[in-house]
């Protein structure tokens, strides 16, 4: 079957380095250019940029990297609703389907990199990167993202207008830190 490709990642400086190579190794013929440039790219070490994906899915959230930068998690699916989260290492274009991960967004890693953290059926939610079930860790409406503070805690923001919240990385009560003020109307 066909599939198709999702841009990921670039190297940094890749496209300058390329056209500076282009320009100072480009001979006067016009038609030779491209062949110039294509022998250099050749000589350049390959690096996975992409996951596939079956055609029509499409990337549905913003990709997360690990802390280590070895692994990488992004939501795709047809659509928003039939998206899931998918792990894969950045050396290499196989994925991973993350269980438990139906309508996920905003993936982020723990500090160690072991655990995954998603929002997916109005929930903050926990798996290991090794695989496994993934379980609820507090609630979270319509989620706006979050992170770990330094002590290993999630601070998150579980709606539009809801503050900021922060739970235990193993669940319990969360706790809210910040307050909007207006009423609601601002963070």
């Amino acid at each position: 079957t066909q599939r198709r490709r999702v841009v990921l990642c670039a190297p940094a400086g890749a496209r300058r380095r390329a056209t500076a190579r282009h320009r100072r190794h480009a001979p006067a013929h016009p038609g030779r250019a491209a062949a110039a440039h294509d022998v250099d790219a050749a000589r350049q070490p390959r690096c996975a940029q992409s996951a596939q994906q079956p055609p029509g899915e499409k990337a549905t959230t913003v990709p997360a990297i690990s802390p280590a930068g070895r692994l990488i998690a992004y939501a795709a699916g047809r659509t928003y609703e039939s998206s899931q989260l998918y792990l894969r290492a950045v050396d290499d274009f196989v994925t991973r389907p993350v269980a438990g991960s139906v309508n996920a967004m905003y993936p982020f890693f723990s500090p160690n990199g072991q655990t995954l953290m998603f929002f997916a059926g109005g929930k903050l939610r926990r798996t290991s990167v090794a695989g496994g079930a993934a379980t609820d860790i507090a609630s979270a409406p319509t989620p706006w993202g979050g992170t770990f503070d330094a002590d290993g805690r999630i601070v998150y923001v579980s709606g539009l207008g809801s503050g900021l919240w922060r739970v235990s990385a193993d669940g319990g009560t969360p706790e809210q830190l910040t307050k909007p003020d207006g009423a609601g109307a601002g963070y």
